[in-house]
């Protein structure tokens, strides 16, 4: 008796001794973890994980409450931690739930984390971890959710991941690099997978068949990868599938009419691919379908009216295609529908009048490069949810409804350009803009290339939303001055109003356009000197002022914009030198002051321009020598220098302009021989050197063949 109360004992004592011991052996463990991590930005572990306290109390670690100080839970998620994961962690061996997503670990996933037998839960997404995914994943037999999406892994899923985890429920692959192909009939595997995502990957081949036996799949993701061949006809059996995301491949055939078969599903991505055929009416029979995406494919034909028996339906793309014929009404009928996205198709028709009142919930409107035509209907400024408004490059025509803004409180852009609205003229003026001033979270704002023929008015501009970021009213029969007005809009990074009847000067305010980047006035009627104050707008990249009446200097102080990259101001009537500090900008691209008045010699300064590609200064009064200094301009493709007063020689130093395809030197007075080194330069199409005093012999080879 007392021997069998001896060994009693004594095997207690044994089991208290292995479970401090095992215990002690997780503390190690978490140990070595932290000392893997070379920045925690909050201090967590450093302040929290301390010998004072027991590591069950750390943050981010909870225990088994059955088997004391094992630790079961590590969730340090999103807390910007940097570093390497430990191979220790594998000796946590309770562990059934591993969350270190959203942080900056990066080297390879330990192989020893498949040793965790008890791990049901492992996320490592969204961090820079590399290399290959281990093949010891596979010995994970209870895991149901893995997570290694947002990393920079690569090479092949291992096969052994498809061997031993039956329980696996939700897998996430995706925006990683992993290549090769998905096995086949891998569905066999994962009985139970609801959630399979590798998009965002370089996987090649055919999608595998066999997809109908994931029966319990909800959410399938395979979306931009290299996909081929057809969709797989069995895929369409899968009853419970809500989400497929196929976008992004090269997928081609048509579109089954099993797709039918898709009992639950509500979001459909077939985007960018190159599907080819119809699209079946059957797709009608989606009841419970939210967003179909089929845009950007080779789809033709006519939009099926059954399509407009889904009443779920929230979000319609179907751009970029093929397709032709009017719009199914029943669609304009879906009171649910937040977006119509037919852009780039060949799809005809009129709007209906009561567009606004049976879609009370439109959000987005995007007809743009079609064939419609009729008037806009009245009823769209009712549409108080829209935020966007895409009708450009269409037939439509008639007035713009003059309080088009007063109720679209959301809209943030409206294009309107490349159709044939005109505008009231009753009053002169583009009177549907004053409408506008209630929009204020407008930013892009399109009404180009139509037959408006009025003036702007000064208080819309004034008023409307400082949001506004783009303003393009080029060849719209614009009449009148600029408003100085203009010059509130402070947030426009881009303002066009070329190609119009615009008189009077540029108002100085319009120097107050800080965020200015394109600014394009070219075709006018616009006449004195261009005002100094645009010199202020320092992030501008593209001017354009070319075919005005402007008079007085050029601009030196345009050379000190150092984001400028375009600069055309022929075609004015611009006069005396070309100030020193304009060629100050070393990373300007296109140069044009053809066709002004300008006169003097060209300054050696001009080789301080190493970043430009195109040079027209013809048809002006230049006289003097050609700066050897041109030579500098190595990047140089075209140089036009015609009809000056040039002389002296072609400068040797011409031969450096090895990118050089085209240049013009006629009309001038220009002496001595053609440079033989011209002959190798191998880029150089067109050269003209007639109208001159050029004598000698003309090089052999090159343009001169």
């Amino acid at each position: 008796m007392m021997g069998r109360n001896l060994m009693s004992f004594l095997g207690l004592l044994l089991l208290c001794c292995m479970h401090g011991y095992l215990a002690a052996d997780d503390q190690s463990a978490l140990l070595a973890f932290k000392s893997q991590i070379t920045s925690d930005p909050f201090a967590v572990l450093a302040k929290n994980w301390t010998h004072g306290t027991s590591f069950c109390n750390w943050i981010g670690i909870s225990c088994s409450k059955r088997h004391h100080e094992r630790v079961t839970k590590l969730v340090l998620r999103s807390f910007r931690f940097r570093g390497s994961i430990a191979k220790e962690i594998g000796n946590l061996s309770f562990l059934s739930f591993l969350d270190i997503g959203n942080n900056t670990f990066h080297g390879q996933i330990p192989d020893e984390i498949g040793g965790l037998r008890h791990l049901k839960y492992l996320s490592l997404q969204m961090n820079n971890l590399s290399g290959e995914i281990p093949g010891s994943l596979g010995n994970l037999n209870m895991i149901e959710m893995l997570d290694l999406s947002g990393n920079d892994l690569y090479g092949h899923v291992p096969l052994a991941i498809f061997n031993n985890v039956s329980f696996l429920r939700i897998m996430d692959l995706g925006q990683n690099r992993i290549s090769g192909n998905l096995p086949r009939a891998f569905c066999t595997k994962f009985p139970n997978l609801q959630g399979l995502s590798v998009s965002n990957n370089q996987l090649v081949g055919q999608i595998p068949s066999g997809l109908n036996q994931c029966t319990q799949l909800v959410y399938l993701s395979l979306s931009y990868n290299q996909f081929t061949g057809s969709l797989p006809r069995d895929m369409w059996n899968l009853a419970k599938l809500q989400d497929l995301f196929l976008a992004g491949n090269n997928l081609t055939g048509n579109i089954p009419s099993e797709i039918e078969n898709l009992s639950s599903i509500r979001r459909l991505s077939l985007f960018r691919n190159q599907l080819v055929g119809t699209l079946p009416p059957s797709l009608g029979n989606l009841s419970t379908l939210v967003m179909i995406d089929i845009s950007d494919n080779n789809i033709h034909g006519n939009i099926p009216p059954d399509l407009g028996h889904i009443s779920s339906l929230e979000e319609l793309y179907l751009g970029s295609n093929m397709l032709s014929g009017d719009v199914p009404l029943g669609i304009f009928n879906i009171s649910s529908l937040k977006v119509i996205a037919l852009a780039a198709n060949t799809l005809s028709g009129k709007l209906p009048s009561n567009l606004a009142y049976s879609l009370p919930n439109l959000e987005g409107l995007y007809l743009g490069i079609n064939k419609f035509s009729g008037t806009l209907p009245s009823s769209i400024s009712n549409a108080t949810k829209l935020n966007f408004l895409d009708l450009g490059r269409n037939m439509f025509s008639g007035n713009v409804p003059i309080d088009l803004g007063i109720n679209l409180q959301q809209i943030q852009s409206i294009n309107l350009q490349r159709n044939q609205f005109t505008n009231d003229l009753s009053t002169g003026e583009l009177n549907f803009l004053n409408s506008l001033s209630h929009c204020k979270f407008l930013k892009f704002l399109m009404i180009g290339d139509n037959q408006f023929n009025g003036s702007l008015p000064k208080s819309s501009l004034t008023n409307l939303s400082l949001s506004l970021e783009r303003f393009v009213a080029y060849n719209c029969g614009i009449r009148g001055k600029i408003p100085v007005g203009i010059g509130n809009l402070t947030n426009l990074s881009w303002l066009t109003l070329g190609a119009n009847e615009l008189i009077g000067s540029i108002p100085q305010e319009l120097g107050n356009l800080k965020k200015l980047q394109t600014l394009r006035m070219y075709e006018n009627k616009l006449d004195g000197i261009i005002p100094e104050s645009l010199c202020n707008i320092k992030e501008l990249y593209y001017l354009d002022l070319r075919r005005n009446q402007f008079s007085g200097q050029i601009l030196g102080c345009l050379g000190n914009i150092s984001s400028l990259r375009n600069i055309y101001l022929d075609s004015n009537s611009l006069s005396s030198n070309i100030p020193l500090n304009f060629w100050s900008n070393k990373d300007i691209s296109i140069v044009s002051l053809s066709f002004n008045q300008l006169s003097g010699p060209l300054a050696l300064e001009i080789g301080n321009m190493r970043g430009l590609i195109e040079l027209y200064l013809s048809g002006n009064q230049l006289f003097g020598q050609i700066p050897s200094t041109i030579g500098q301009l190595q990047n140089l493709v075209n140089l036009s220098l015609d009809i000056n007063r040039l002389d002296g020689a072609i400068p040797k130093s011409f031969e450096n302009l090895v990118s050089l395809e085209n240049l013009d030197l006629s009309h001038n007075n220009l002496s001595g021989q053609i440079p033989m080194s011209l002959a190798k330069l191998e880029h150089l199409i067109h050269l003209n050197v007639s109208f001159n005093e050029l004598s000698g012999e003309i090089p052999d080879g090159g343009p001169f063949w």
